[in-house]
């Protein structure tokens, strides 16, 4: 698998989130993720019990993108600020890698669904 991605996302409170991020490995070519499957988090910390699931689809393995996605409805749940998450990546094999983290922020909006 390829070395962890630091990579920090902002959505805005109330609107649809979606990131496209490409795993590339240490020669920068694309990491083949077929048979991987995807879970991941935001929390407000790493210890808090509350959590909102980060979607994630991978239609094309062989290019090494993944698509992060949080709905609306969610993203309207959390409050304005910073939060954590992260995302694994588990084999074929069942072993797990974490192979993203970083900053969720979530931006305030004065227009609300």
């Amino acid at each position: 698998m390829t070395a962890l991605l630091k990579y920090n996302m902002w959505a805005d409170q109330g609107a649809d989130f979606s990131a496209n991020v490409t795993l590339t490995d240490s020669s920068n070519v694309a990491v083949n993720l077929t048979g991987y499957t995807f879970a991941g988090l935001i929390k407000k910390s790493y210890a808090s019990s509350n959590s909102v699931t980060i979607q994630i689809s991978c239609p094309t393995p062989s290019t090494g993108t993944i698509l992060l996605s949080v709905p609306a409805s969610n993203t309207l749940a959390m409050s304005d600020g910073r939060y954590f998450y992260d995302i694994n990546a588990t084999n074929q094999s069942n072993v797990t890698t974490k192979i993203i983290e970083g900053v969720f922020t979530v931006s305030p909006s004065a227009t609300t669904p």
